[in-house]
């Protein structure tokens, strides 16, 4: 399911992270859990509408699934591509050098499991955001560290005192 990525590359081109979308894309799933044990072991009387909830948790937990195995994060030496999405997808490639920033911001949830939105801005100044990314800090890294090879390195020599 995951080769959208390695379909796509260029000549030259190798993957320096791979990644998907961060497992709390299952949390509306855990949550409907939740409310189905709780109706079902805590009213006896009504333990039948349980059903309802449990139906949702499936659809929730069908629904994460697709999201968690479906999804591609990728950053390689001349690019970084963005796949999400099945039946509608959405993808977004750049190349290394058109990258101008990368802004990371995290919930206080996202600062304790892990997880963030990733803004990549292109130099179109086009900024196109990334949710439930695992390790954005570490993605952020990683794609500097890419631009900062592939940057020219331009030596200054001071001048000679008189």
């Amino acid at each position: 399911m995951r080769d959208y990525v390695k379909k796509t590359l260029l000549e030259g081109e190798r993957i320096i992270l791979m990644s998907h979308r961060h497992w709390i894309v299952f949390m509306p799933a855990i949550i409907w859990l939740v409310i189905t044990l709780y109706f079902y072991f805590s009213f006896s009387y009504i333990r039948n509408l349980a059903i309802f909830p449990l139906i949702l948790t499936v659809v929730q937990g069908f629904l994460g699934t697709v999201d968690y195995l479906i999804s591609e994060i990728a950053v390689t030496n001349m690019r970084v591509v963005v796949k999400i999405g099945f039946i509608a997808r959405s993808s977004y490639e750049t190349l290394i050098n058109n990258v101008a920033s990368i802004d990371v911001t995290q919930p206080f949830w996202g600062r304790v499991f892990g997880y963030g939105t990733v803004i990549v801005y292109d130099t179109g100044y086009r900024a196109t955001a990334f949710s439930q990314i695992p390790a954005p800090l570490e993605f952020r890294r990683t794609v500097q560290s890419q631009i900062e090879g592939r940057i020219p390195r331009v030596q200054v020599v001071p001048d000679e005192e008189k």
